[in-house]
């Protein structure tokens, strides 16, 4: 009997402290904050093909004025050796705004702290054409309004028109234009169609492109030839032979422009680089080399190179002209093509409505 009452009071003993130990749990579950109820996230696809489209097209072909740099990743490189061996080295990229960019932009300047990198739960995606987030819908709300804000601003970027004309000038007709134009010391001779035509001025070439704002683009036109650039000897089993590298030149011009309209749209700046050439025939050099293979057994091979001579005019220059009218913008003497006369790029840009 009295070791059945010392059990009953053990139990009794045990319950009490469970029951103490309960309620100080529920107290101190009390005490604790819940937790936050996940973010109502949504994924949301924005079409941001107009965004990202502005790309610069500079010169890359594979056919191009002799001593024309291979342009490996860059616009407005140096010039390089004879068939372009030499590599220029892109001064900024392609596509203005990309993907990288915009991602940055976004990320730094709207819905701040709720990124995934920054311990939030908002993503940023690229697919094809279409900009693929994750965010609350007020944030969604927030990137609408930042990406129309930026179309607004965009809408402002114009379109241009430039036009060329490459022709050949005296200095005395040279005077007459700048005469006929009442040109200002220290300004560019303007040159329109009709005082070239009245001062008997030889247009050799011409074109036009129409582009944005601040935009590279590149006109070419000529005929291309090909030539043996350089050689290097083969040795098979039992035969010798050379492996050619051919190249393309290209005799004419090569035009590479970026206009930048004034704020008045009253003037532009233009960046330009041009390359004319003229050729006056072509060499070509024959070497011969001995090789031994097979112990003593020595065979010779011989080996052609095109050498070709020409005419060259390069320039490159930054200028501020005024817009809707032709200038001369840069010449140099070019007697060796017609005597006693330099070649003149005329140049005007003409924003559009």
């Amino acid at each position: 009997m009295h070791a059945h009452r010392t059990i009953l009071g053990l139990l009794a003993v045990v319950g009490v402290l469970a029951l103490g130990g309960s309620a100080a749990r529920a107290a101190e579950d009390q005490e604790k904050p819940k937790p936050e109820a996940p973010p109502n996230v949504v994924t949301r696809m924005y079409d941001i093909q107009d965004l990202v489209l502005t790309k610069d097209y500079p010169y890359e072909g594979a056919v191009r004025p002799p001593g024309f740099p291979i342009v490996s990743g860059g616009a407005f490189g140096g010039m390089g050796e004879l068939y372009g061996k030499t590599t220029a080295t892109r001064e900024r990229p392609l596509v203005r705004i990309g993907f990288d960019e915009l991602r940055f932009v976004i990320t730094r300047n709207v819905c701040l702290g709720t990124w995934v990198d920054e311990g939030g739960v908002g993503a940023l995606e690229l697919l094809d054409r279409w900009l693929v987030v994750t965010q609350t819908p007020e944030n969604h709300k927030k990137i609408q309004e930042f990406l129309d804000n930026l179309r607004k601003g965009m809408a402002g970027v114009r379109t241009v028109t430039v036009e060329a004309k490459y022709v050949l000038l005296d200095d005395a007709q040279v005077e007459k234009l700048s005469a006929a134009a009442k040109t200002k010391p220290g300004s560019p001779v303007e040159a329109a169609a009709a005082a070239l035509k009245d001062v008997g001025a030889e247009v050799v070439r011409s074109g036009r492109t129409t582009c944005l704002d601040c935009q590279i683009v590149h006109l070419t036109w000529g005929r291309a030839q090909t030539l043996i650039a350089d050689t290097q000897p083969v040795v098979a089993e039992g035969a010798v032979g050379i492996d050619p590298t051919i190249d393309m030149a290209l005799w004419g011009v090569m035009l590479q422009v970026m206009p930048r309209l004034a704020p008045d749209s009253e003037s532009a700046m233009v960046d330009v680089w041009s390359v004319v050439t003229d050729p006056k025939g072509v060499t070509t050099k024959t070497t011969t080399s001995a090789f031994a293979y097979k112990g003593a057994v020595t065979e010779s091979v011989k080996a052609s190179i095109d050498q070709p001579e020409f005419l060259v005019q390069t320039f490159r220059t930054t200028s501020r002209i005024p817009v809707g009218k032709p200038v001369l913008l840069a010449g140099t003497d070019m007697t060796e093509m017609k005597k006693g006369k330099a070649m003149y790029l005329v140049l005007q840009v003409t924003p559009n409505k």
